[in-house]
This record gives C-alpha cells, structure tokens and sequence, in this order.
C-alpha cells in the first residue's frame, strides 16, 4: 500500500515538474515574441507617425511593457529550470 502511494506521490510530482517545464517554455516564447513585436512598433513609430504627442504615448506604453516584461524575466530568471529552459528554447530557434 505505501509503495503504491509513493509510486502515486512521485507520478504526480513528475507531472507537476513537467508542467512547470512547459510554463517555463511558455514564458521564455511569450518575452521573445512580445520583445520582438515591441521593437517593431517602436520603430515603426518613430518613423511614420509625425504627431509628437502621438509618438510620445506609443513609446511610453512601449516602455512600460518593455519594464514589466523585465521585471517578470528578473524574477523568473532567479530560477535554475527557468534558465535551462530560456537556453533550450534559444537554442531551438535557431
């Protein structure tokens, strides 16, 4: 009976683990296409829009999501899974 509740116990923990694996995949795409796409529209900004006030609130939505997506890598970067997993997902990209 205990063999059969610590073969349950460790099942459930490798899937927890493997799902955590994939959150941390996820994260790692999701800041590289967001990263990406906000160096588009900030460039693509500064050169077709004429209207100051205009680029100035682009830029500034820009940098703050630019800053939370910083802050959410900073904090999952403190993780070891997180950062194999970053260098496995760049390393499959290319």
């Amino acid at each position: 009976m205990l063999s059969n509740e610590l073969v349950s116990c460790n099942t459930k923990l490798n899937e927890a683990y493997s799902q955590l694996e994939a959150h941390c995949h996820d994260i790692a795409r999701l800041e590289d296409c967001i990263g990406n796409s906000l160096f588009v529209i900030n460039i693509l900004a500064e050169n077709n829009i004429k209207d100051e006030k205009t680029l100035e609130k682009i830029k500034s939505e820009v940098t703050s999501i630019t800053t939370t997506l910083g802050e959410i890598e900073n904090s999952w970067g403190s993780s070891k899974i997180f950062k194999e997993k970053m260098l496995e997902y760049l390393l499959e990209k290319e």
